[in-house]
């Protein structure tokens, strides 16, 4: 898959977005920073939650959330930004959605940092369960890669999914368990939260960042819907991906 072709891409384009600056990709976390203390001590106390056990909630659920929703909105135009690449040069059109997902891994990397600061301030307890990130980061790893394949094809082909989806993150940001525990909806929970996919990826890298193990529910729908999405980003490259090029 030409893993040096799409590194370097992914690498060139973290550097020319943020060229001339002091801080460079770590102005991502110290954005990160500022808004999980203000949303921490705000809605801590809106709720009486306690700050110690919220904050560290809050940063992994944003740092994660980030990065889930960065491979989706930026994978719609994963053909429709490179067009130009592709009409003069012969690559592999998984080079692009292999480039998203790293590119947007090393963001993530950056943003991790606040995450680790906060679990040093209030003593998160680390445990083994902790090393379930491994797993968890391959298996969102993987959807991004056939998200990216999917929602570019899409995307190219039709220009109104790419606001669309974006709209839609909106929304489901506030009805996932990022900013609230999922226990607040109560008997609600079943169908708010167990039956959001997106809460099932959230937790399989959240979950250990906080010394906790994910649990068979969130495994099972993380690694069903991994194969019905390589099943249908197989269908749909096959079919289409040669007429990429005239979409864009």
């Amino acid at each position: 898959m030409q893993w040096e072709l799409w590194a370097r891409l992914g690498w060139h384009e973290i550097r020319r977005r943020y060229a001339r600056t002091v801080l460079g990709p770590f102005w991502s976390a110290l954005n990160l920073a500022v808004f999980v203390i203000a949303v921490g001590f705000v809605f801590s106390n809106l709720w009486g939650t306690d700050l110690k056990t919220f904050l560290p909630f809050l940063s992994t659920g944003v740092t994660t959330w980030l990065f889930i929703s960065a491979l989706m909105t930026e994978g719609c135009g994963i053909y429709s930004a490179n067009q130009g690449v592709l009409k003069q040069f012969a690559f592999p059109k998984t080079v692009f959605a292999l480039q998203c997902v790293w590119r947007n891994f090393i963001v993530f990397g950056h943003n991790l940092i606040v995450c680790l600061i906060v679990a040093i301030i209030f003593s998160v307890d680390l445990t083994l369960n902790s090393l379930f990130l491994i797993p968890g980061l391959f298996i969102v790893l993987l959807n991004g890669v056939w998200v990216g394949l999917v929602l570019g094809i899409l995307c190219a082909r039709f220009r109104d999914v790419q606001p669309l989806i974006g709209s839609f993150l909106q929304i489901m940001m506030l009805v996932t368990p990022v900013f609230w525990p999922p226990e607040q909806v109560g008997d609600l929970k079943p169908l708010i939260v167990d039956s959001n996919p997106l809460y099932h990826f959230l937790s399989i890298v959240r979950e250990p960042l906080l010394g906790h193990a994910p649990s068979a529910l969130n495994w099972s729908v993380s690694l069903s819907l991994t194969l019905l999405g390589w099943a249908l980003a197989l269908y749909m490259f096959t079919k289409f991906r040669h007429r990429v090029i005239y979409w864009v």
